[in-house]
């Protein structure tokens, strides 16, 4: 026999330990997009005094291994200044495994300035990482360049 838990057993907190079988609730029972997750990557914190006075790469974040199951959409989103207004900086998501840029943001400052990652170029278990690109250089010597973060939005649902 099967006993039901009324939504009055629960608010009188008569319910303390509910059970729910294994495979009772599976992904065909769910309306389209009912379960999912936002998770967060911080890919960088805080990096300050980066030459801005030279073109190319001046930081690599952490790497990790995107799981494409279920994912829906990714967002990149930063804040960068510069010391000097002649300077261009982008902060890139770059895809190691195909060695291409997946999105950007780019200017000589950006406060929470973001876009959509195009998950086409991403395939599952390829490796990722948030950089710091100068792709327009200072002509001051000593010129930097300052991101206060970057952090990439994964958003996984279930479909």
């Amino acid at each position: 026999m099967t006993k039901l838990v009324t939504s009055e057993r629960i608010a009188n907190k008569a319910v303390r330990n509910a059970h729910v079988d294994a495979n009772a609730i599976t992904s065909d029972k769910l309306a389209s997009d009912a379960v999912g997750a936002r998770v967060y990557f911080l890919g960088v914190y805080e990096q300050k005094g980066l030459a801005a006075d030279s073109t190319g790469v001046k930081y690599e974040g952490p790497r990790i291994k995107v799981k494409k199951k279920h994912l829906k959409a990714a967002t990149l989103r930063a804040t960068w200044t510069a010391s000097n207004t002649d300077s261009e900086t982008a902060i890139e998501v770059y895809n190691v495994t195909k060695g291409q840029v997946v999105g950007s943001v780019s200017g000589n400052t950006g406060d929470d300035q973001e876009v959509s990652l195009d998950l086409t170029k991403i395939d599952d278990g390829d490796l990722v990482e948030v950089r710091v690109n100068v792709t327009t250089a200072s002509g001051t010597s000593g010129a930097t360049t300052d991101v206060k973060y970057a952090v990439i939005e994964f958003d996984y649902y279930e479909s």
